[in-house]
């Protein structure tokens, strides 16, 4: 059986992850952590290092065809 654990969202959009949470995922203080959404459901894990290069690229790809025009030399 899934062990369940609940946390109430504030008008901020703020919680507090769960102790049993932190400590199933080794988090601390000042980690960031990454919520991956797929089929309507968000999983929840610590980030790492590969997280922010996988990001940057991200970005890049979706904006290489921009810098990559002819359009910003306009600028």
């Amino acid at each position: 059986m899934k062990a369940l654990k609940f946390a109430t969202l504030s008008s901020k959009g703020q919680t507090t992850i769960p102790q049993e949470v932190r400590n199933t995922l080794g988090l601390t203080a000042g980690d960031q952590i990454v919520f991956e959404i797929k089929d309507g459901k968000a999983t929840l894990r610590k980030a790492f290092p590969q997280d922010e290069l996988d990001y940057i690229k991200s970005i890049e790809l979706t904006l290489a065809p921009e810098w990559m025009s002819n359009d910003d030399d306009d600028l």
